[in-house]
């Protein structure tokens, strides 16, 4: 009963709805559906549903295309790979030109085996299935990039063209005037300022509880800038002879700085990126001020935790702008340097993170993209839906916005025909979901209630045989 090659050994293969979902009877693929839809079997796993054709025949899917396996996406918790991906995770979405955090309604995780479309350039690195949907702006003739308008296209249809991936959004939070280090009651932006600062370049150590450090070459930055604030809450630094250390005792300070890790381990803590743009732009700054560099207009960190490169590509987002990451410097390399005239191995990986200036998109021109490409892929592939259909996701470092798993609206746009179990059942379905839509503005949704009700051909019933519920497959 199942098709031919059919990875029945791979329980690993699952589409997950959440439980108040009104949806798990709702079935819909592309227009390659079989010309005999009566002879195809339907498969149920759990909340899984899939169409099987008959032996001999390829494995239709109905829920469109996915991201390999080593793809992340942005989350309310930091980056997570798909595959980690569950139903609580709230997702990196953009509304317009806003990012919001939403729930995924679905989750897929399945194996796979065929083409996929690979685009790697400088900024983009994205790996996909030839359906997924790509959120990109294609070049309008002559108009200027700035009218080129955004949309979700197919990946097969954007091989070759000249087109714009979008790497920025903007970000609305609520300003916060203060911040309690225990006994403390930092101004926000004075803890901003120290904080970004001791991320960068700061210490603590277990074998002096209490003490607190910071090491930088720039005097002026550490007693003309760090210094005087520390003294408005009364914490003194030590009188030391080496101006390049800012040293104290405060065992408030010590208690809050020293589970954030050593250099290899720090990060923001996720309550840092709640703050509105103009509070982050004080953090990044601040932190650029120790471990930062600047040529011209671009804007360099250095940091030996990945952890904390992955947080600074979200702030980077969260201030208009975006940043790619990339190992520096693995550990075990050796580097000679000039000024000491020895050679040094690192005791960590290194990583830099290259931040990126505001503009009207990342363009991808086809004559001069020789990294794009389709490959042989034979592994897992890992997608959600989020109601606004777009998310945040980063491959290989460079992060970039891009299309959720093919959607019911989407395909109904599309003008492919919608196959579900009750004809009956089906348009009360078909109508909830663009009445949900509707709700959330999106204006397609409009579209879609004309098609349900004006083509009855989007809708057919079909009649389901040999239904399996759970593993063992069998034939």
């Amino acid at each position: 009963m199942f098709a031919q090659g059919y990875p029945r050994e791979l329980d690993t293969s699952w589409i997950t709805f959440p439980r108040d979902t009104q949806f798990r009877k709702q079935l819909f693929f592309p227009d390659a559906v079989s010309a005999h839809p009566a002879k195809m079997n339907l498969h149920l796993q759990q909340a899984c549903i899939e169409f099987v054709a008959k032996p001999g025949e390829v494995i239709l899917d109905p829920f469109g295309g996915c991201y390999d396996i080593e793809t992340e996406v942005l989350t309310e918790d930091g980056w997570k790979f798909f595959k980690d991906i569950t139903l609580e995770d709230r997702i990196a979405t953009l509304n317009n030109r806003f990012i919001e955090y939403h729930k995924p309604v679905r989750l897929v995780n399945k194996p796979y085996k065929g083409k996929m479309y690979h685009i790697h350039t400088t900024q983009v690195d994205l790996l996909v299935t030839p359906d997924h949907n790509m959120y990109v702006a294609p070049r309008k003739s002559t108009k200027p990039r700035a009218e080129w308008e955004y949309g979700l296209y197919p990946a097969k249809d954007i091989f070759w063209k000249w087109v714009n991936y979008k790497k920025e959004a903007q970000w609305h939070s609520i300003y916060r005037n203060f911040f309690p280090v225990g006994k403390l009651l930092f101004e926000m932006n004075d803890w901003l300022k120290f904080f970004g600062l001791w991320l960068a370049e700061g210490y603590t150590t277990s074998t002096v509880p209490g003490l607190v450090g910071i090491r930088n070459s720039k005097q002026n930055l550490l007693w003309g800038e760090i210094a005087p604030i520390l003294e408005k809450y009364k914490i003194r630094p030590q009188n030391i002879s080496d101006l390049s250390r800012l040293a104290f005792t405060n065992h408030d300070l010590w208690n809050y700085l020293s589970p954030l890790g050593k250099a290899q381990d720090k990060y923001i803590p996720r309550e840092f990126m709640e703050l509105p743009t103009s509070q982050l732009n004080i953090l990044l700054n601040y932190y650029l001020k120790g471990d930062g560099s600047k040529y011209g207009k671009q804007r360099y960190a250095w940091t030996s935790s990945f952890r904390l490169a992955g947080d600074l590509q979200e702030i980077a987002l969260k201030t208009n702008t975006s940043a790619n990451m990339y190992l520096n410097t693995k550990s075990g390399d050796m580097n000679y340097m000039p000024s000491e005239d020895r050679v040094i191995t690192a005791k960590h990986n290194h990583y830099r993170v290259d931040f990126l200036q505001p503009s009207l998109g990342t363009r991808v021109n086809s004559n001069h993209c020789p990294a794009e490409e389709w490959i042989d892929y034979d592994g897992t592939i890992h997608c959600v839906e989020v109601p606004n259909h777009i998310m945040y996701v980063r491959r290989n470092g460079k992060p970039v916005w891009c299309g959720n798993t093919g959607s019911l609206m989407i395909a109904a746009l599309q003008g492919i025909r919608v196959i579900l179990i009750e004809l009956e059942d089906g348009y009360h379905q078909l109508e909830q979901q663009a009445k949900t839509e509707l709700e959330r503005q999106i204006p397609e949704a409009a579209n879609l209630v004309t098609l349900i009700h004006g083509d009855n051909r989007m809708l057919m019933p079909i009649p389901c045989h040999h239904i399996i519920s759970s593993p063992p497959y069998s034939n």
